[in-house]
């Protein structure tokens, strides 16, 4: 039988390698383009995917999110500045989290827990925090792909 924990921790492995094999199929040089003038690039997205996972590895670890940090995270995202950068920063992260995530124990999963942003979640919700960006942010890759002319399901 398998435990939310290893499914939270098996559907992030698959969200970050569905991004990425998406984000290989997004032109390298439209990786910086702004959607109508408005949108985040998906560079700026692919990168924030590899960076805040272990945000979410640091809450499970200590019960807090690190301090909110502009500047900070200003830096690692320049840091970030090639799709292979952004792999290799990413995969380590989502193998801390992941080793997280299975380390919770069942008596932690019903926590509840206020977070910074206004909502309160029990920790068994927080388990699929970064597959839940991972594969909100596919999704903005898949239609940039879209509307750079590419149909095709990658």
């Amino acid at each position: 039988m398998i435990t939310v924990q290893q499914q939270a921790a098996r559907l992030t492995r698959q969200a970050w390698e569905g991004l990425m094999r998406t984000a290989e199929f997004v032109p390298e040089d439209k990786r910086n383009w702004v959607p109508q003038g408005k949108a985040r690039t998906p560079h700026d997205f692919l990168a924030e995917c590899a960076i805040v996972t272990d945000w979410g590895t640091r809450f499970l670890e200590t019960g807090q999110f690190p301090p909110h940090d502009p500047e900070g995270y200003s830096r690692a995202r320049a840091e970030l500045d090639t799709l292979d950068k952004i792999k290799a920063v990413g995969a380590s992260a989502v193998e801390r989290y992941c080793a997280a995530v299975e380390a919770v124990p069942d008596d932690k999963l019903e926590e509840s827990h206020q977070m910074p942003w206004g909502m309160s979640m029990i920790t068994a919700d927080l388990l699929f925090m970064s597959y839940w960006n991972m594969s909100y942010h596919m999704g903005q890759a898949n239609y940039i792909q879209m509307l750079l002319g590419d149909t095709d399901m990658h």
